[in-house]
């Protein structure tokens, strides 16, 4: 067993310290978290105070009492867990893709005032987790208890026998398996075991079996990675340098797409989840492709020493070098993770960079357009939503979306379109993407998309929505830029022409995972509604007045989906016409009472109006006014054509509604 120290040293030098402490990518919408240190106090109730549960948002779908096995025992949990905590540097992510969210995670590396990375972000809502500032061996059993978890969860922590005892008295704690080292659990078996302590076994098998079927795409889409050597490293002290071994998380995730660690190295490590190696052995890193994990004041060092420069790998452009100290891009921390919340992004981002570097060609050295034209030489036939056949490519890196449901899906598909057109009636981007959307160029309106900033973006494929009559006469223009795909009918819901969008972009697995985290949500907010349902209006307040929203538009989709049912006179309204929504005068205004109104608006005029309006009687007589139900929702996302992004801000929104009842 290796010493403690040396495996405190090697986490540092190793996980957290090529993370540095620069500032990470802040998480897109969610609320600043509570940082708890070794030494502070915990703003938290005292232990004697009762303390809310954070609610499940889904069913548990394993019976309890249940009891799971691991390196010190057994440990039984009781019942569902209602507060948890993360204390594994990683196990906040399976935790919230189960659709649990803890009420305290671990700070690993990055931004010491974010735990939550953007990749897991969305799945945040309401009151934010507290940070556990707690380094590797220096535990505050004190603020942990007074968080009062009914279940700790430190599977990727490396906790000593002595701690876990600690720990359990506090409350039933998970430990990591004795099949593994310490730090060296599968990404899936972390995921079930999780899974299995929160009730939700069958969901966990779910994402590992998505993921799991993603990694199968890409091996047959890559058959050059097969038996092709690789190896991980990252710089240690004294001019030596860590790699990772067979049991590193992150160099499984090379195994499962077809790579191989030299036997030397695999030697080398032998037990341990690393290896160490001097200077003067660097030669046993020349792999077919060799990524550093580094940040970017390290690299200059790593590249001066002079048997580093006269690697093979070097030589022939085989190097990717992945900044993980939190401030650039994502391809790095996510793969430190290797969760089934990151994976995604190592499949968008590293994958074409493995491939630009595999094929020996110093011209290929992973960078955006280098492995869009790596990615490039693969194609595949597909037939969009016009019917017609486009070739398009195998998994297209540069994408330029013509409609704000194209973007939201991309987004939520882990990949970021290099331009995009603005948010209806909007002067930029859409606003409710925030921080995803911010390495996204605008190419103008959805009207009048600029053909000269799309050409000078150099796309490989352009979704083009539902081809409105203004992109169809373009369509000459844009097929001499890149493959075109109608990726969607105007009829088709936003799960459909999500699904449609996937499929364009070949991410069907991630698009069926994002559904499912979906259907768990709606669970969720479904069970906070009364025995007997509720009815439910949207509408979207103009400068001229309201507007109400049709049963088919996406926001009362949603509803639908938790189980709010839509007034009949608005059902009937409906049935009178095909359009999406129906402008009413005040003298109408009865037509909005229901159990719950959503209101929104687009702009300052309409806001205004909407102010004039509440004084208004007939406004005031309302019962859901009366009954103080009337929510104000941000009418870009609400009365927008949506997408899965917008659709969890929907849901968040109905929760949080439901919840102050």
């Amino acid at each position: 067993m290796l010493p403690r120290t040396m495996l405190l040293f090697a986490l540092l030098a190793l996980l957290a310290a090529c993370g540095g402490t620069p500032a990470a990518p802040a998480p897109t919408a969610a609320p600043a978290l509570t940082t708890l240190a070794p030494t502070d106090a915990p703003s938290v109730a005292p232990t004697s105070a009762p303390v809310a549960p954070t609610p499940a948002p889904t069913a548990a779908s394993t019976t309890f009492p249940l009891t799971i096995e691991h390196k010190y025992g057994n440990t039984t949990i009781p019942s569902a867990p209602q507060r948890v905590i993360a204390l594994g540097y990683t196990d906040q992510d399976p935790i919230l893709a189960l659709g649990v969210q803890p009420v305290a995670v671990r700070y690993f590396f990055g931004d010491d005032t974010q735990a939550v990375w953007p990749w897991a972000a969305d799945r945040v809502t309401g009151e934010a987790p507290a940070i556990l500032n707690m380094p590797f061996g220096e535990l505050n059993i004190e603020a942990i208890a007074a968080l009062q978890p009914d279940l700790i969860i430190a599977v990727s922590a490396g906790i000593t026998e002595d701690e876990y005892a600690t720990l359990s008295q506090i409350a039933p704690t998970l430990a990591q398996s004795d099949a593994y080292v310490d730090f060296g659990v599968p990404w899936q078996e972390q995921t079930r075991v999780i899974g299995q302590a929160l009730g939700r076994a069958a969901e966990a098998e779910a994402l590992v079996a998505a993921t799991e079927d993603r990694f199968a795409e890409l091996r047959q889409q890559h058959p050059e990675f097969q038996g092709a050597t690789a190896a991980i490293a990252a710089p240690a002290s004294d001019g030596q340098f860590f790699f990772s071994g067979p049991q590193h998380e992150r160099q499984r995730v090379l195994t499962s797409l077809g790579f191989v660690l030299p036997g030397e190295l695999e030697a080398i490590a032998g037990d341990a989840f690393y290896g160490t190696i001097s200077g003067e052995r660097l030669d046993l890193l020349d792999t077919d492709v060799l990524l550093w994990t580094a940040t970017p004041e390290q690299r200059p060092q790593i590249e001066a020493n002079p048997i580093y420069q006269q690697l093979r790998a070097v030589r022939e452009g085989r190097v990717i070098w992945l900044d993980t100290s939190g401030a650039g891009e994502l391809a790095g921390p996510a793969l430190v993770y290797s969760s089934v919340l990151s994976l995604p992004i190592v499949f968008a981002e590293l994958v074409p960079q493995l491939a630009a570097a595999v094929d020996g060609d110093p011209t290929t050295g992973g960078s955006a357009s280098t492995a869009a034209q790596s990615a490039g030489d693969a194609t595949r036939t597909i037939t969009d939503a016009r019917g017609a056949t486009v070739t398009v490519p195998a998994n297209p890196q540069r994408v330029v979306a013509l409609s704000e449901l194209d973007l939201d899906s991309a987004l939520a598909l882990g990949l970021t379109p290099v331009g995009a057109v603005n948010g209806r009636g909007q002067a930029g981007l859409p606003l409710y993407l925030g921080d995803k959307a911010s390495d996204v160029v605008s190419v103008g309106t959805l009207a009048e998309p600029s053909l000269e900033a799309i050409v000078a973006l150099e796309p490989d494929l352009i979704l083009a929505g539902s081809l409105i009559p203004q992109i169809e006469g373009l369509l000459p223009e844009l097929s001499a830029i890149a493959p075109v795909v109608a990726t969607y009918k105007p009829s088709d819901d936003w799960k459909t022409a999500f699904t449609s969008i996937a499929g364009a972009l070949n991410r069907a697995a991630e698009a069926e995972a994002f559904l499912a985290e979906y259907d768990e949500r709606v669970t969720a907010v479904k069970a906070l509604l009364p025995a007997d349902g509720a009815e439910a209006n949207v509408a979207r307040w103009m400068p001229q007045g309201p507007v109400v929203m049709m049963p088919t538009t996406f926001s009362s989709r949603v509803l639908a989906d938790i189980g709010f049912t839509r007034p009949e006179e608005i059902v009937e309204l409906a049935g009178s016409h095909g359009a999406h929504t129906d402008p009413l005068s005040l003298e109408q205004l009865e037509l909005l009472d229901s159990d719950w109104l959503f209101l929104g608006t687009l702009n300052p005029e309409g806001a205004t109006a909407l102010e004039t309006a509440r004084a208004n009687p007939l406004f005031q007589q309302l019962d859901v006014v009366q009954q103080a139900r009337v929510v104000e929702v941000d009418g870009a996302v609400w009365t927008s054509i949506g997408g899965p992004l917008a659709a969890l801000q929907v849901l968040g929104d109905i929760e949080e509604a439901l919840k102050r009842q």
